[in-house]
């Protein structure tokens, strides 16, 4: 999605996974979608932020950020 925002937009955007490096492995969820796309766990830890590279550095990291996009993988519940 970063990528394809910043060739539509020409606006630069960050992936970030609100999890540890660590943790990425066990969440299959998200493995499993970018799969798909060709992205690996490699790729995944080399290109991508993760929650401890910011974690009690918020307000300086996220300083000049101007939005945010929240991308959920899940499948929606019905009548909600």
């Amino acid at each position: 999605m970063s990528w394809y925002y910043f060739t539509k937009t020409g606006v630069k955007y960050s992936p970030v996974v609100y999890c540890s490096r660590e943790e990425i492995h066990y969440r299959f969820e998200i493995m499993g979608h970018l799969s798909t796309f060709g992205i690996d766990k490699k790729f995944l830890e080399n290109n991508v932020i993760f929650k401890e590279d910011f974690h009690n550095k918020e307000a300086e990291v996220f300083s000049e950020v101007e939005s945010f996009g929240l991308i959920d993988f899940n499948k929606l519940t019905s009548g909600l």
